[in-house]
């Protein structure tokens, strides 16, 4: 997978994992995303979902 830098593809994938039954570390490592890049996003995001 590409290196992701779109809001769009992040938000959906935060949504994904929302429903994921593993831990981060996991879950990046299954996505080829680094875990410096899923917390920022987390946290950029936060506002626009899961509310």
């Amino acid at each position: 997978m590409a290196k992701k830098n779109n809001d769009a593809i992040w938000k959906e994938d935060l949504e994904k994992f929302s429903s994921y039954k593993g831990t981060v570390i996991n879950y990046c490592r299954e996505n080829n995303i680094s875990k410096g890049q899923f917390y920022y996003y987390k946290k950029k995001l936060n506002g626009f979902i899961m509310r």
